[in-house]
């Protein structure tokens, strides 16, 4: 037997939004400590005029056992950028919450 439909209440729908906003806060909380692991190896690898430390590569490597593909991903990233990257994708994704994430009336169709 099927449930009968019936239209979200406003408590309905202010769920759906906080549970929404913790997932888009749990995603971007990871995103910046990626950021901030990836300027962290970026420190171990790199004197502060960007050159290599000597037998910082093999050393990095070793210690935190990952291969040399994702080390030159680390060491091309830009830790800055993706925090950026981060605060405006989330300014999007508030002003498209509060364009369309907006319970309908009772009434209204």
């Amino acid at each position: 037997m099927s449930q009968p439909h019936h239209e979200p209440s406003p408590a309905d729908w202010a769920e759906a939004l906080a549970s929404l906003r913790r997932r888009l806060d749990s995603r971007d909380a990871a995103d910046l400590d990626l950021a901030d692991l990836y300027e962290k190896v970026r420190r171990l690898l790199l004197t502060p005029d960007g050159r290599y430390r000597e037998g910082s590569r093999g050393e990095v490597e070793r210690r935190l056992g990952i291969g040399r593909s994702a080390l030159r991903y680390i060491e091309k990233s830009n830790p800055e950028r993706m925090r950026r990257e981060v605060h405006e994708r989330r300014q999007r994704e508030e002003q498209e919450l509060a364009q369309h994430f907006v319970p309908r009336e009772h009434g209204e169709s």
